[in-house]
């Protein structure tokens, strides 16, 4: 992976986790199951008219996701994937991954 998507992925996760610590804070039922020790894989989905060239990021970013899991998971911690669907709508001229915070979005939270 070059710098460049690496930066865009850690800006992109960065944005996620952002929302996930809101969607907590607004409501604490949300993850009221999760234990405190619980290792959180996000997960991104995108909803709407996607180009492949969005969906070949999203994946691209789900993996490198994944893969920072089994480097960083003790084990036996507990695994919860926080998957955020996002309602896609094309933006000209803009990249989707990077204007996230502007499309509607909500969480599904599961234990794995």
């Amino acid at each position: 992976m070059n710098k460049a998507t690496l930066k865009r992925f850690e800006q992109l996760l960065s944005v996620i986790s952002s929302d996930f610590d809101r969607r907590i804070l607004e409501d604490p039922d949300f993850a009221s199951d999760m234990p405190s020790n619980a290792y959180v894989l996000f997960q991104l989905k995108m909803e709407g008219p996607v180009t492949a060239k969005v969906t070949s990021e999203v994946e691209a970013f789900n993996t490198w996701l994944k893969d920072l899991a089994e480097r960083q998971r003790d084990a036996g911690q507990p695994l919860y994937v926080a998957t955020l669907h996002v309602t896609y709508k094309p933006i000209p001229r803009t990249p989707p991954l990077l204007v996230l915070e502007r499309f509607p979005r909500e969480f599904e939270l599961a234990h794995q």
